[in-house]
């Protein structure tokens, strides 16, 4: 589990075009089953997390500090550019 002020690392480097300085939201979507007897999930709304930015990066890793958790933030969370939560 991290939280504000934590140091953490990415699983994303200069590859995916991840450099020092940028900020990512950290964002958690799940998935559902309304009829267990059906095969297929609904996607529910994403659900922020916190914000990161990163500090160094290697070709396909980065050394991020969270800024922010507005809850409990786990390794396998999802991260992503900034985005509007409907």
């Amino acid at each position: 589990m991290f939280a504000e002020s934590a140091i953490a690392f990415i699983d994303k480097g200069e590859q995916e075009g991840v450099v020092p300085g940028q900020l990512y939201w950290v964002y958690k979507q799940e998935k559902y089953r309304i009829n267990p007897e059906d095969k297929y999930d609904v996607t529910l709304t994403p659900v922020l997390l916190g914000e990161l930015v990163v500090l160094h990066t290697e070709k396909t890793t980065a050394t991020v500090i969270i800024t922010d958790s507005r809850q409990a933030i786990h390794a396998g969370d999802k991260i992503a550019a900034p985005f509007k939560l409907e």
